[in-house]
């Protein structure tokens, strides 16, 4: 892959089978910037599991889950964003709680032994949480 930032945006419809659409992404630019299979399963895994337990936070069936996933000069983001619900998504009350059990299926821990930092806001009705891998040089 090139200098140049590359980007995948992806609109999930209420259908949990289009989730291994956004592990496949993530593998896919984990694999270009040349991190190695675990590393790669993992955070496919971890987006794949992040995307799965955001859909019950949408407002409605109708509305989506927006995923983009990015290859910058120094890492791989992986954006989730669902309007909804302002709870965090994929476990990060367990951040917020010490010693607090996920809501969900994943915990905060989990998160990070596949991503580098979990970052979650809202603003103007939309919950966005950001997983970042730093790429090592």
């Amino acid at each position: 892959m090139g200098s140049d930032p590359a980007r995948v945006a992806l609109k999930l419809a209420n259908d949990a089978r289009l989730v291994g659409g956004v592990g496949a992404t993530v593998a896919f630019f984990a694999d270009n910037a040349g991190l190695d299979a675990a590393a790669q399963a993992g955070m496919a895994g971890a987006a794949e599991q992040a995307c799965r337990e955001t859909f019950p936070l949408r407002s409605s069936e109708d509305s989506t889950v927006d995923v983009l996933v990015e290859h910058l000069e120094d890492s791989i983001q992986v954006i989730l964003e669902h309007h909804g619900q302002p709870l965090p998504t994929a476990g990060l009350e367990t951040f917020l709680v010490p010693g607090a059990e996920p809501v969900q299926g994943m915990s905060g821990l989990n998160l990070l032994a596949s991503f580098d930092r979990v970052q979650y806001t809202t603003e103007g009705g939309a919950s966005r949480m950001t997983l970042v891998k730093f790429l090592r040089r």
